[in-house]
């Protein structure tokens, strides 16, 4: 056993434990943040639009764990085969992820009230078209996120996290009462692009 390596080990690992219990809170706040603020209803229209969106994270769960041995492997012996690895993910996200996200925006309305029915759709069809445009932004910036953590940097995607919340948070506070499941889908596309722009 070597006391240095167990440190790294655990610095690396205490990292990403922060990530992954602040990312949860960051994913689920908003529902809850609409039941408190506003209504079970509102926070109802926006779960099934919410539900609809995220099943575009499908193609990020299903590339990102093939992507992150791939570049831990080559980001400090071959930085620029990693380099090329992020680039293709990315890639291949964006062009996997963008007709799936222009078919939620452009037929929404259509899936929500076929799935649950036509006045449900009218709730939430708006937040359905702004989810998928944040789910679509974030998607894409999942290859970045993955390279960070692959090479060693999960203490920049913990801290990112972490100072996502506050502000988060107020904003769905400021946001909920007065604009209702739009307006919090409007904060949580915000928060996506951000997440995605501090981890390029």
């Amino acid at each position: 056993p070597s006391r240095a390596a167990a440190r790294r080990l655990l610095q690396a690992g205490g990292w990403l434990t922060v990530s992954n219990l602040v990312n949860p809170v960051l994913i689920t706040v908003d529902r809850f943040a609409l039941g408190a603020l506003v209504s079970a209803a509102a926070a109802g229209y926006y779960a099934a639009a919410y539900e609809v969106a995220t099943k575009m994270w499908i193609v990020t769960g299903a590339l990102c764990p093939v992507l992150f041995p791939a570049i831990a492997a080559t980001a400090r012996a071959q930085p620029a085969r990693a380099g090329a690895l992020v680039a293709r993910g990315a890639r291949a996200l964006l062009v996997v992820l963008f007709p799936a996200a222009l078919a939620m925006v452009m037929a929404g309305r259509a899936v929500l009230a076929t799935w649950v029915s036509p006045a449900f759709a009218a709730f939430g069809a708006a937040s359905l078209a702004l989810l998928a445009i944040g789910m679509f932004v974030n998607g894409v910036g999942q290859a970045a996120f993955t390279a960070l953590q692959a090479a060693g940097r999960a203490r920049v995607t913990a801290l990112a996290h972490l100072a996502q919340v506050v502000p988060f948070a107020v904003a769905l506070w400021l946001v909920a009462p007065r604009f209702g499941p739009t307006g919090v889908a409007a904060v949580t596309v915000a928060r996506l692009a951000v997440d995605a722009g501090v981890m390029w």
